[in-house]
C-alpha cells in the first residue's frame, strides 16, 4: 500500500504545479493586459488635453498676416502679403 501512495504522490504534485504554471500565466497575461489598457488611456488623455474642442474651432476666424522673409543675421529681406498688410501685435 505504501508503494502504492508513493507513486501517486508525485504525480499529484505534478497536476498541482501544472495547475499553478496554468494559473500563473492567466494571470500574468491579464496583468499585461490591464497595464496596457491603462497606459493607452493615460497617453491618450496626455495627447489630448491641450486640444481645443471641436465647437470651438468650428466657428475660429483667422487674421491674415503679412510674411517676413529674413536673412541668416536677422534682417528683414521681404514681406510679403496679399491684400493686406498685417504685422500681429502682443
Amino acid at each position: 500500500m505504501r508503494k502504492l501512495l508513493q507513486k501517486i504522490k508525485p504525480s499529484f504534485k505534478k497536476i498541482e504545479v501544472q495547475r499553478l504554471k496554468i494559473n500563473f500565466s492567466k494571470r500574468k497575461k491579464l496583468l499585461a493586459l490591464l497595464g496596457l489598457v491603462a497606459f493607452s488611456i493615460f497617453i491618450y488623455f496626455y495627447i489630448f488635453k491641450d486640444l481645443p474642442s471641436p465647437t470651438l474651432l468650428k466657428d475660429y476666424k483667422v487674421t491674415p498676416i503679412s510674411t517676413h522673409i529674413y536673412d541668416r543675421y536677422g534682417r528683414l529681406l521681404y514681406e510679403v502679403y496679399r491684400e493686406e498688410n498685417r504685422t500681429p501685435v502682443k
